[in-house]
């Protein structure tokens, strides 16, 4: 393979790392402007109520991410035991028929 051919597949692969980096910072820029509006809103609030300053933002914030994120946790194990259970079901179903069709 000629040199130049080889420098060619790089720079190939170096604009698609480029392209999946470029959608990733679309979607956070996208993230940002969907949550900054509602960050605004709690930061008001909790400038009504004495937590104006930014370190208690910031640790409300971050109480508010962690509790968010043991939910998400807890949603997707809450998922993966309904997938299981769905799938008891309907093994425990087509042994229930087989029964059956031997049976009658």
């Amino acid at each position: 393979m000629s040199e130049g051919k080889k420098i060619t597949e790089m720079l190939q692969k170096c604009l698609n790392i480029a392209a999946i980096i470029d959608e990733h910072n679309k979607a956070l820029i996208q993230t940002v402007a969907h949550l900054e509006p509602s960050h605004n809103a709690i930061a008001a609030l909790l400038s009504g109520v004495g937590f104006d300053s930014e370190t208690s933002n910031e640790d409300n914030l971050h109480l508010l991410i962690t509790h968010h994120t043991k939910l998400v946790a807890e949603n997707t194990a809450l998922r993966k035991t309904l997938d299981s259970h769905g799938e008891l079901i309907e093994k425990i179903r087509e042994v229930a028929n087989e029964v059956a069709e031997a049976g009658g």
